[in-house]
């Protein structure tokens, strides 16, 4: 089996939908491990797919969508977005967006496509000289938390979020 990743792009129509269906799938099976249901909800459907084809069609460098690739079959996805902390004139932060394991196919959990999608990240945000990487996970979702932190990644000193825990990786 070859697995591979890649950044989307318009050329992957074909497989968006797919990805998109794995997206709100595994999301939905999720949200009751977040306290506001409906926030949660709500901030998923931004993701459904004619707002991630026009995101992707937008060629929009600070956000990236990186599908994982089984055989050519689409197992995961991915959201990459840089972000620079407030108040600071450095190069800014990597960020990765919602919950990585809620975008895994279900029958891919526990196949490595996590542990790969998340390697591949960070070493594309060190390429890109990037300080360090953040993430956010529901509180209530031990598991994903447990994978996180398996992948070095470690609490952050202020948790901002009710019901959310801010991750973080050092890069440098």
């Amino acid at each position: 089996m070859e697995r591979q990743s890649r950044i989307l792009t318009p050329s992957d129509a074909e497989y968006i939908e797919t990805l998109c269906d794995i997206l709100h799938t595994r999301l939905s099976e999720k949200s009751h491990m977040y306290r506001d249901r409906d926030a949660f909800l709500k901030k998923i459907e931004q993701y459904n797919l004619e707002n991630v084809l026009k995101d992707i069609n937008s060629e929009n460098p600070q956000k990236r969508y990186v599908g994982c690739f089984d055989d050519n079959t689409p197992t995961g996805i991915l959201i990459e977005e840089d972000k620079v902390d407030e108040g600071s004139d450095d190069k800014g932060s990597w960020h990765l967006d919602i919950n990585l394991l809620s975008w895994l196919a279900a029958r891919e959990s526990g196949k490595g496509v996590g542990s790969f999608l998340v390697r591949d990240s960070l070493e594309r945000a060190r390429a890109m000289d990037k300080d360090y990487a953040a993430l956010s996970v529901a509180e209530r979702n031990v598991d994903a938390i447990r994978f996180y932190k398996r992948m070095g990644f470690v609490n952050a000193p202020n948790q901002l979020i009710p019901g959310l825990i801010l991750m973080g990786y050092k890069l440098k």
